[in-house]
């Protein structure tokens, strides 16, 4: 039986409203991705825990690194936060903790930019748990997984491990923390915008209380089949440096899947480490059968995913026609004498 009470008693996302002044400031010089409810929660649920070790997957501009550094050194001296983001801008990525945080405060914060969860052993000092892990880096299945896979030998019992942008993910095949999420078989919770009284797309989850439990779990989630990446399939624009169309498929995004074979191997590797032998091969050939179904069927899941990009970035513009559209059939059926007659006509039109 799981306990609940850490999430379900606390409502930490009320309690860090405490903080709602200075999540404002931050707010008013960077913009921050998180909702006010996540942050509140984030906060709080850092200082109230005994925090000592965290890490943040994805960094973005350093709100979110800014709001757990304030609110970890509230609590205790020896807070530290390691944080790891795959863009290599210095002048952007962390700025928030360098534009509020003193340079005392400042080396308890560990930026590693250019740098993915695959170099974690080169991050985390040797024998140190994690006491919280933000999961916030790439969205698109597996990625959040290949997170979750290479922090857990970093883990103890009661680690929380916070996720973003969870369940209703408007974005097409940015879904990879739903999936941990919503497949999820030990506790878990949701956080809950009670200011608006409806659930946020922030959740947390714990380890299982047994490792067979949390080894099934796992398989599961790694048997989701693959789609395209939509950072690598983007027909906008190639990025600079990209010469052509098979540039971006044959050298940078293998297909539009984003990563490759040797990522696979790579975690097999590490896993032989940490996780038993049988357990890492059974990953192992998990993550090749679905590459495998994905290469075979690739050209059509890249077009596919620009269908889904396309619709989304045209949803507005949508709405818009659609409004035009009934305009022109009211004003058309102002012009029939008789109200039945009207709403038969709109009917037939209805959009």
């Amino acid at each position: 039986m799981y306990n609940h009470n850490l999430f379900y008693n606390e409502k930490y996302e009320i309690k860090g409203n405490k903080f709602d002044d200075i999540i404002y400031e931050y707010g008013a010089k960077y913009t921050s991705l998180m909702g006010l409810e996540q942050t509140r929660f984030l906060m709080s649920i850092i200082e109230n825990n005994n925090i000592k070790n965290a890490l943040e997957i994805g960094v973005f501009n350093g709100v979110s690194s800014l709001c757990m550094l304030k609110s970890g050194l509230l609590n205790r001296d020896d807070f530290n936060l390691y944080a790891i983001d795959i863009n290599d801008n210095k002048e952007f990525v962390g700025q928030a903790v360098y534009g509020f945080c003193s340079i005392e405060e400042q080396k308890h914060y560990h930026l590693n930019i250019g740098k993915t969860v695959f170099d974690i052993e080169n991050i985390i000092p040797k024998n140190l748990k994690l006491d919280l892990v933000f999961i916030d880096g790439g969205h698109t299945h597996p990625f959040p997984l290949f997170d979750l896979i290479f922090t857990i030998p970093y883990m103890h019992k009661d680690t929380i491990v916070i996720l973003h942008d969870i369940i209703d993910y408007i974005s097409p095949n940015k879904w990879g923390p739903s999936f941990i999420f919503e497949s999820w078989s030990a506790d878990k919770y949701r956080l809950y915008n009670y200011d608006i009284d409806s659930y946020s797309t922030m959740g947390c989850i714990k380890l299982h209380n047994t490792k067979e439990e949390l080894y099934n779990n796992i398989k599961i989630i790694s048997n989701i089949c693959y789609r395209s990446n939509p950072f690598c399939v983007n027909y906008y624009k190639y990025g600079p440096g990209v010469k052509d169309i098979n540039d971006i498929y044959m050298k940078s995004s293998n297909f539009g899947l984003g990563f490759s074979i040797l990522e696979i191997e790579k975690l097999r590797s590490y896993m032989q480490k940490y996780y038993t032998n049988e357990f890492a091969n059974e990953i192992f050939d998990i993550f090749m059968s679905n590459y495998n179904e994905y290469m075979k069927n690739s050209i059509f899941y890249m077009n596919e995913m620009r269908f889904f990009d396309y619709i989304l970035k045209n949803l507005d513009r949508i709405s818009k026609l659609e409004y035009a559209v009934q305009k022109v059939i009211d004003s058309i059926a102002w012009w029939i004498p008789i109200r039945k007659w009207r709403d038969n006509f709109r009917d037939k039109f209805w959009l």
